[in-house]
């Protein structure tokens, strides 16, 4: 059961007191249903006919006399003002309220984030963050396995730091990661939903390029005229080389695996099967039996609707006010948007599929779609509009020529109004301080073959990176070493040596000397 207060700027007088009287036995002898149908008519009575006030999100308007009513809700939390009739209506579904989202890169994949992010916020459910990463919580750069809680994540609520048998049950993951079903299927609550959101291949580049600042692989050498992306293309595999010799937030060659098809990247497949179009379509078609929902960047509003039916979510709980908004783009040609749709082929592959899938499920949603659309879209505008006041340019790191435009809240905004309008960390920081233990334990180590285990995973996420991540050589060999960084005891670095010495020497051709 939820409590709702309604608060009006009027004084009490006998009149109003008999409305009072005539809204409770609405309440009591109509039920629930017949309370939800005529408490908008009582409401409007009640506040002098003024019913759009009170659904402002701000509630600055309110003074002190109050009427209290319980009513019970589809999710059992306390509804806010603006949201209890039109945008929070009672449906016959039951909300969905785990999501695994998984973030990818430049696909206006943070808005989404903070929608996931409010929703989860204001019914105190568990996310998946990296304790080590106070500032995002991103797991982006690690592997998810079945050992990642112990190693990386923050307890769930209510479990104590250490007790990683119980560090699983988690509610949401809304941070940049890499996707890993049966790793993700051990930590998260069953029926999770699993959703993501993907870009046209070309503006997705274009984006990508500027965020990763690939032109870093022309060198000392730059290019005019804001011609970066063409000149990049001529020689792109040339270039994305250059980029394994390249550092990016403190790891050498990491932006190597971002350059190409890093949208299929992000949800799991490795980059040994981009140019296999077979290997591609078959991905494909698994991810579109595992995820219950892939949104459309360039159809980002009527994705969310879809979504709130998938979800059984309400108006308010998709509404937005829009994160990392560019404000500078590369203008692309038509044979220069061609060009890098065929070096993301598979990209590409994956973005007309989902395109095609998302345009069916909204001629599967039925004919009220573009009515629904536009209530959404008449929603976003009024939450905008009465909740955001200043905005602001920034840039991103602060790095030059990737400035983006940020919004503020306006002052003495209610909580709903702040976290819709607020910067993105500031939500997020918040959900943080909540869930963060009070008294920290240092993870307990894995085994021996826990650490293996956790090596070979890294080793699959981004083949071939001894510098970034410990590797294991040839796993099967009798003789096989491993990294030191992975081990890390002296005794086990000599032994590693003295069996490498062996393969050499059993790896040298045999000489016969006849005579």
């Amino acid at each position: 059961m939820g409590q709702t207060s309604f608060i009006m700027n009027r004084p009490v007088t006998k009149g109003r007191c008999l409305s009072v009287l005539v809204f409770a036995s609405l309440v009591s002898l109509g039920g629930y249903l017949h309370f939800i149908g005529h408490l908008p008519v009582a409401i409007q009575h009640l506040n002098g006919g003024n019913f759009t006030k009170f659904l402002q999100p701000n509630a600055a308007w309110m003074y002190s006399t109050t009427i209290s009513t319980t009513v019970s809700t589809p999710d059992n939390y306390t509804l806010r003002n603006q949201s209890l009739l039109k945008y929070g209506h009672v449906t016959k579904c039951n909300p969905s309220h785990q999501a695994v989202y998984i973030k990818t890169h430049k696909t206006g994949s943070t808005t989404l984030q903070s929608i996931i992010n409010r929703y989860g916020y204001f019914r105190n459910l568990s996310f998946v963050f990296n304790k080590r990463s106070s500032v995002n919580g991103h797991l982006v750069y690690l592997p998810i396995t079945i050992y990642s809680p112990r190693l990386y994540f923050l307890p769930p609520h209510n479990v104590k730091s250490g007790d990683y048998a119980n560090y699983k049950n988690y509610d949401m993951v809304a941070v940049h990661v890499r996707y890993n079903r049966t790793a993700m299927d051990h930590f998260m609550k069953p029926n999770s939903k699993y959703i993501t959101i993907i870009r046209e291949p070309s503006a997705q580049f274009e984006s990508a390029f500027t965020h990763f600042s690939f032109k870093d692989s022309f060198g000392p050498r730059r290019v005019p005229g804001g011609r970066d992306v063409e000149e990049w293309l001529k020689r792109p595999k040339y270039y994305r080389d250059q980029l394994k010799k390249l550092k990016w937030e403190g790891k050498i060659g990491l932006r190597w695996y971002y350059a190409r098809n890093n949208q299929i990247f992000d949800l799991g497949l490795n980059n040994e099967f981009h140019d296999k179009e077979n290997a591609v379509i078959q991905y494909i078609s698994r991810l579109d039996k595992e995820f219950n929902m892939v949104l459309i960047t360039e159809y980002f509003d009527e994705s969310l609707l879809i979504l709130k039916k998938e979800m059984c979510w309400t108006y308010d709980d998709i509404v937005y006010v829009s994160k990392n908004q560019r404000i500078h783009r590369s203008n692309l040609t038509a044979a220069l948007q061609k060009k890098i749709r065929n070096w993301n082929h598979a990209d590409t592959l994956l973005y007309e599929h989902f395109n095609r899938t998302l345009w069916r499920k909204i001629k599967e949603y039925g004919p009220s779609f573009q009515t629904d659309l536009q209530t959404f879209r008449d929603r976003k505008k009024e939450v905008f509009d009465l909740c955001v006041g200043a905005h602001k340019i920034m840039s991103e790191g602060g790095r030059k020529n990737f400035y983006h435009k940020e919004y503020f809240p306006i002052s003495n905004a209610s909580e709903f109004c702040t976290t819709v309008a607020e910067l993105k960390g500031k939500l997020f920081k918040q959900i943080w301080v909540r869930q963060e233990p009070k008294n920290k334990k240092p993870p307990e180590p894995l085994t021996l073959a826990e650490r293996i285990e956790e090596a070979r995973q890294q080793y699959m996420m981004y083949p071939g990176r001894d510098d970034l991540y410990s590797r294991i050589y040839n796993r099967s060999d009798p003789y096989s070493r491993m990294h030191p960084a992975l081990i890390g005891s002296a005794a086990m670095r000599a032994r590693n040596a003295r069996l490498a010495r062996h393969q050499r020497q059993r790896a040298m051709p045999r000489v016969s000397h006849l005579g």
